[in-house]
């Protein structure tokens, strides 16, 4: 099921709707542009929630995501002399 966007126009609501969504609350996967957090609440008080949270973001190319969890994050390279 789809859920609605959030508002852009309240950013407490856009805040609560995002925060409170099933991945966020199973330890999953948070998506999003960075645009639709410039729109919602704005990316610095965005960055200070994830981390109040305790959890890790990453941006690249205009999307966010967010380890929704505190379990470090480690970015995976091939390992030299593997044959990769």
């Amino acid at each position: 099921m789809k859920h609605a966007p959030p508002l852009p126009d309240d950013p407490d609501a856009w805040l609560a709707q995002v925060f409170n969504s099933a991945p966020v609350r199973n330890g999953g996967i948070l998506r999003s542009s960075v645009q639709a957090v410039r729109d919602g609440p704005g990316m610095d008080r965005f960055v200070r929630e994830v981390h109040h949270r305790g959890f890790r973001a990453l941006e690249n190319s205009g999307h966010i995501i967010v380890f929704c969890n505190r379990k470090p994050v480690e970015m995976l390279r091939p390992v030299p002399g593997n044959g990769d």
